[in-house]
């Protein structure tokens, strides 16, 4: 049984293309020899869904018949997948006394096959998050500077709006999440702007994504200098902030509050 990979989305028409073969040993049966053909189609819905599963059957009087049929059906919205089951009986011979051929009149042919319906999304919600990057309005087309977005889609690609959604971000100079409950507009779409500084964002429990500035984690571990008073120590600084260094020294930011007062800090130029 085959289904045109094109043709397993949720609303599609799709067609099933058969190639039935049976075989008692290495002997071939002629197909006209089945009759009282049944296909169900059995369509599970994704978890979360509102109905629940459905099916349909569909009988036909020969295997040739039903060849003939180019059968067709409608798969439902919200399907995760479902499962084809083809049975058939062998026509009864009443000439025919040997063992084999009783047995297999007496019972129904079965096979069955399970197709996966092609999904934006496969989870729970009714929608699932995209992380696009945009040009900025206005900016050079020489700069790379670029606006960060969200998308909410739904199963079936369209736009969810006026959604609310739970996000977080990691910075680089925060041990802490940053968690805020933001909401989509009438595209779908929610501006999250340069993220500057930020290493990973995340919407709820299930996605995230990891931004150019991760590449600096492995200098902001937290890390203990053991030295005396009076000693002069160098710090690493991660270069996606060394611009603004100059400004916090200046200010006394409180980006180094952790500093004890009477420290001092001097900027060395990176030689390398």
């Amino acid at each position: 049984m085959h289904i045109d990979c094109q043709q397993l989305v949720s609303g599609a028409t799709a067609q099933l293309i058969t190639q039935p073969r049976v075989y008692i040993g290495a002997t071939q049966l002629p197909l006209d020899e089945l009759t009282n053909v049944n296909v169900t189609i059995n369509f599970s819905k994704v978890s979360g869904a509102d109905a629940g599963d459905t099916k349909e059957d569909f009988r036909f009087a020969g295997m040739n018949e039903f060849q003939h049929s180019s059968l067709s059906f409608e798969i439902p919205l919200d399907t995760d997948f479902f499962v084809v089951s083809l049975s058939a009986s062998k026509a009864r011979d009443e000439s025919s006394l040997d063992a084999d051929s009783s047995e297999l009149a007496a019972r129904r042919l079965s096979t069955s096959k399970r197709f996966s319906v092609q999904h934006v999304t496969k989870y729970p919600l009714h929608y699932s998050p995209h992380l696009i990057r945009r040009p900025i309005a206005g900016a050079s087309p020489a700069l790379s500077a670029q606006d960060f977005s969200l998308l909410l889609l739904g199963h079936n690609g369209e736009a969810i709006q006026n959604t609310e959604v739970q996000f977080s971000c990691k910075h680089v100079h925060s041990t802490k999440d940053i968690v805020v409950r933001l909401q989509s507009d009438s595209n779908g779409e929610i501006k999250l702007g340069a993220l500057d500084g930020v290493r990973q964002v995340s919407v709820g429990l299930r996605w995230s994504w990891d931004l150019p500035n991760a590449r600096q984690t492995d200098l902001l571990k937290v890390q203990h200098v053991n030295c005396a008073t009076g000693d002069t120590i160098e710090i690493s600084i991660p270069t996606n902030c060394q611009s603004q260094l100059l400004g916090w020294v200046g200010s006394s930011n409180r980006v180094l509050e952790s500093a004890a007062s009477s420290s001092t800090i001097e900027i060395i130029k990176n030689e390398i």
